[in-house]
């Protein structure tokens, strides 16, 4: 049962973590007007590239398995 508090408290903490830094990225940075819009359109590539790249990895990683192949 104390499993369940620690289970239910570090997701109720991380989603608040979750919230303050997207809360941050978006007034600090992309809302900046001192940051030029290339370099935010250059962050914002690089991290839907990243998010393509671990969508791509996973489903190689953990999508459906092959067939094997028949021993000789």
């Amino acid at each position: 049962m104390v499993w369940w508090v620690v289970i239910v408290l570090a997701a109720v903490y991380l989603t608040l973590r979750m919230v303050q830094m997207t809360y941050w990225f978006v007034t600090r940075f992309l809302l900046a007007p001192a940051i030029p819009w290339p370099l935010k359109a250059v962050t914002l590539l690089a991290m839907a590239g990243m998010a393509l790249g671990a969508r791509l990895w996973w489903k190689r990683r953990f999508g459906k398995p092959r067939a094997s192949r028949p021993q000789a």
